[in-house]
């Protein structure tokens, strides 16, 4: 991600120097509140919230969302087909 956005944002601002630090999102999150870093780019809602409602961060801001898909055969032997709860059917395959 950061090898397509990061040429365009520096060729648009000259002026800043940009240095990643990949690290996962506690750590990120520690790097925040000890003001080691500039931006986050975490996956913790409720942390990242938390994170600003104490006055660490200014703005939290959804950049990106994931979806998970399950897929199967055709022929569906678990009759999982149109559940929206995963959980069954995982449950459901288990026992197929």
């Amino acid at each position: 991600l950061f090898d397509r956005l990061l040429p365009a944002f520096e060729a648009a601002h000259p002026e800043y120097e940009v240095h990643v630090t990949a690290v996962g999102t506690g750590q990120a999150l520690v790097l925040g509140r000890r003001k080691d870093a500039d931006v986050l780019l975490v996956h913790a809602p409720a942390a990242e919230s938390a994170f600003v409602a104490e006055g660490h961060g200014t703005a939290r801001c959804e950049v990106m969302y994931n979806d998970f898909v399950l897929v199967g055969p055709p022929s569906d032997p678990a009759s999982v087909s149109g559940l929206w709860d995963v959980a069954e059917a995982l449950e459901r395959i288990a026992a197929s």
